[in-house]
């Protein structure tokens, strides 16, 4: 076996990544080993004044902390490791070390940590970089998966096992079918989660890991124990705790302990789940520092009250027998009678329950009808909405000042007329794609607009100054598509626009409105319009908020207000 010492000397040998990749890997398969030999290594990095190797070593001890179960001290060498390759700019130290210190989080349970600290590390990883995807892919399926985003899970795992097939890392491959697996159980895809369980022992018998052994075969007891299977989960149960006691993995261990209190639970035998809830108490406790005793009490409480729930009971039969000749009589009178009540009783709260039912169907049934024809009314405005923007984009005014736009863009400059082009097809795309939604984001909307906006100004130049100040918190909110680009199109349409009375078109968002407002300096003609735009507008708000949209003069300005829907 290749010693710490040898290993440590191997960290400025051709591939860093993957030198220290080995150190840390001995770190967590011979933890021990490496904590008897890191002082001295450490001392005599800090003799050589080799501040890599020094960042190395210490997070190669971090490591063994963490896989003994230290994880505060496993936390204070990888964050100073980290400090360490900051301070000599080195990408890779750092990259690792996030990994690392994701990996103590989620021994932690602190899974939302760790899965900030993952996305960081991805963020700073090269693309190219297949070996630390993998490990930074799969960490964040076991992060999203604890935190109930098991979707997200599998979607992360997936990505590794990609990276993963590149490799020749049986055991890593494993590891991903079982968080897989686990995904799917908790998604209670119970058949699909089994399968992916047995493709990773497949593989974990090709690499013959104890430490991925125990995990497979604790969460397959686990499924087997929800379907009921006791038999087929103690089987493999024991298989998995055998497997952590060989790795001494204490994390594995504590998994085998809860499992077997459920089990024993589930088998009613409360006096052995007693005795492996006090164990798993004290290996919680070595490694969490947690004086918490509760749910430990709760349980024995609950083995010392079927006890005496028990004896009470007995004592009560043994005294309902003494006493059943004295009291026979009188004691089936009193049954008689309790029962005649509860059957009225009964009969009454079904009338009164089948009344209540029926009244509330009646009521759902209307509710349904009412929402159905709000629905279709929504449809339906949104189809005027749909063919008023569609015609206004290619009416042939908007066609032939947009063309004509274009064709002098493409003899002055090339540049700009692939831009206006790109813009130009950017707003019919729009429509197609947004035309089968109620509601949309303001920013999806702005997008939209700011596209319509680019040939405006095209159109206009200066004579056109369009301000928007809308801060980022409002960009999730919510109003109906095209509603804000029919609001400018008025604006354009109705108002004189020349480089004596340019138009000035504001634009910004409150808590509860988006405000547009412009100068009123009306035409005399005006271009097209078949005068259904506010009324659309008005018209669908009423189907989607409380809040209605105003429209109105002030101080020779034109006020325009538009609802923001929150959810």
């Amino acid at each position: 076996m290749l010693g710490l010492a040898s290993l440590a000397q191997n960290v400025k040998v051709t591939s860093f990544q993957d030198s220290l990749a080995i150190l840390i890997r001995k770190a967590a398969t011979h933890p021990e080993l490496t904590l008897e030999q890191s002082d001295s290594l450490i001392a005599l990095a800090k003799q050589q004044n080799d501040a890599k190797l020094l960042a190395s070593l210490k997070l190669s001890k971090g490591t063994a902390y963490s896989f003994l179960g230290n994880n505060s001290k496993a936390l204070e060498y990888q964050m100073s490791a980290y400090k360490i390759f900051d301070s000599i700019n080195d990408q890779t130290g750092k990259t690792i070390t996030l990994l690392n210190i994701s990996y103590s989080q989620l021994h932690l349970h602190n899974y939302k940590k760790a899965k900030d600290y993952l996305l960081q590390t991805l963020k700073i990883t090269d693309p190219d970089n297949d070996k630390l995807l993998m490990s930074i892919y799969g960490n964040l399926g076991t992060a999203c998966t604890e935190l109930g985003e098991y979707e997200e899970g599998i979607a992360y795992y997936k990505k590794a096992l990609v990276h993963y097939q590149q490799s020749d890392n049986p055991d890593a491959r494993a590891l991903m079918y079982h968080g897989i697996a686990v995904a799917h159980s908790k998604l209670m895809n119970q058949d699909l989660a089994e399968s992916y369980y047995y493709m990773g022992l497949d593989y974990q018998k090709e690499g013959n890991s104890d430490y991925v052994l125990a995990g497979l075969a604790l969460s397959l007891g686990e499924l087997y124990l929800d379907q009921n299977q006791l038999e087929l989960s103690k089987k493999y149960f024991d298989i998995g705790g055998e497997a952590a006691f060989n790795y001494n993995s204490p994390y594995y261990i504590e998994i085998y302990y809860k499992n077997l209190v459920n089990w024993y639970k589930t088998k009613g035998n409360y006096k052995a789940a007693f005795k492996y809830h006090e164990k798993l108490t004290s290996l919680k406790d070595s490694i969490y520092s947690l004086e918490v005793v509760k749910s430990n009490n709760e349980l024995e409480e609950k083995f010392q009250n079927e006890l005496k729930s028990s004896e009470i009971q007995l004592l009560k039969t043994q005294k309902d027998l003494a006493t059943a000749r004295v009291e026979k009589n009188k004691f089936w009178a009193l049954i008689l009678i309790l029962i005649t009540i509860l059957c009225i009783t009964v009969i009454v709260v079904l009338y009164q329950n089948y009344k209540g039912n029926k009244k509330s169907n009646e009521l759902l049934r209307l509710e349904k009808i009412q929402l159905a024809e709000r629905n279709r009314l929504l449809e339906s405005e949104n189809i005027l909405v749909q063919f008023e923007t569609l015609r206004t984009q290619v009416s042939p005014h908007f066609l032939f000042n947009s063309l004509n736009a274009l064709t002098s863009l493409i003899k002055t400059d090339t540049e700009k007329a692939l831009k206006f082009t790109k813009e130009f097809s950017k707003i019919f795309r729009n429509t197609l794609e947004l035309k089968s939604k109620n509601i949309i984001t303001l920013k999806e909307e702005l997008d939209h607009v700011n596209s319509y906006l680019y040939l405006q100004r095209m159109r206009f130049d200066s004579n056109l100054e369009i301000k928007i100040a809308i801060d980022s918190n409002f960009l999730n909110h919510f109003l109906p598509p095209f509603s804000l680009q029919m609001v400018i199109e008025n604006a354009i349409k109705h108002n004189t626009i020349t480089s004596e009375s340019p138009l000035h078109i504001k634009i910004k968002a409150t808590q509860d409105f988006l405000i547009i407002t412009n100068n009123l300096q009306t035409r005399q003609v005006t271009e097209d319009s078949t005068k259904t735009g506010v009324k659309n507008i008005i018209s669908r708000y009423q189907y989607i908020s409380d809040l209605e949209p105003t429209f109105e003069v002030k101080n020779n300005q034109f006020y325009v207000k538009l609802p923001l829907i929150k959810e």
